[in-house]
């Protein structure tokens, strides 16, 4: 096709026959009502209530077969190398903290799972919006947490390798687990173009604190000291809370999430 001929099309005129027009919107409106994605159901009394045809369990029991798997894999991994560095090193609290941010660490190839294939726009264009793609993988992130810490607190404690009481043990592993995921959520939510390389950094950045802490302030790991963790504790479980409620509210509002393009 030549210059003239393209010309030629682009200054044709348009005729829009108003039947067919009309005939193509109904069409559009079958095909648009046959897709709904909520359906209306009946009360007993009478009313009309909205439901997911894919309610949020069906769609955590979908992301669980494509990302769960290799998210729990990778937090396995973690506890069997945490599990083996800890009786490596010195019996000393500080160690429990040391190795709280690598389950974090764990987390982060499955929460920028598409900025690292590249499908952040495709994510953006379907149904399930980023938040809930993100709450769905923070709940599987927890519960692997929740295992993979049951199991180091409950041997750590049992063998009395450390010399401290259970909820001690607790703080010491929580405070720093909640405040590097506490910053991850929040550069994901910030769209931020380098949060990856941030949420990596803070993570080893507490890591790093630990070491420093277990070797210059040693009082910081004592029963006299419990009352700065549970301060720690409350202050690093609210700004997770308030990242949590910040993700629903987005995903309620149908707002974009996370990085897109």
């Amino acid at each position: 096709m030549n210059q003239r001929e393209l010309r030629r099309i682009l200054h044709l005129e348009i005729r829009i026959e108003r039947e067919k027009l009309t005939e193509t919107q109904i069409n559009c409106r079958e095909i648009l009502n046959s897709q709904q994605v909520r359906e209306m159901v009946c009360t007993k009394s009478g009313e009309g209530i909205g439901l997911e045809r894919t309610g949020f369990g069906a769609f955590l029991s979908g992301v669980f077969r494509y990302s769960g798997i290799r998210l729990w894999g990778m937090h396995g991994i973690v506890l069997l190398l945490v599990i083996a560095g800890a009786w490596q090193l010195p019996g000393s609290p500080a160690v429990i903290s040391l190795f709280m941010p690598l389950f974090a660490l764990a987390s982060i190839p499955s929460f920028y799972e598409n900025r690292l294939w590249g499908m952040g726009e495709v994510e953006a264009a379907t149904r399930a919006s980023g938040a809930q793609l993100m709450l769905a993988k923070l709940i599987l992130a927890g519960a692997a947490d929740l295992v993979c810490l049951t199991v180091f607190l409950g041997v750590s404690w049992k063998s009395g390798r450390y010399g401290e009481e259970l909820i001690h043990l607790i703080l010491y592993a929580l405070v720093p687990l909640l405040s590097s995921l506490s910053v991850i959520l929040w550069n994901a939510r910030k769209n931020a173009e380098n949060g990856m390389e941030r949420g990596i950094s803070f993570c080893v950045g507490i890591l790093i604190l630990a070491v420093l802490s277990g070797i210059r302030i040693p009082w910081l790991y004592q029963t006299s000291a419990v009352g700065i963790w549970i301060t720690a504790f409350l202050i690093s479980g609210l700004f997770f809370a308030g990242e949590i409620r910040q993700l629903i509210r987005i995903w309620r509002g149908g707002n974009i999430y996370g990085v897109v393009a």
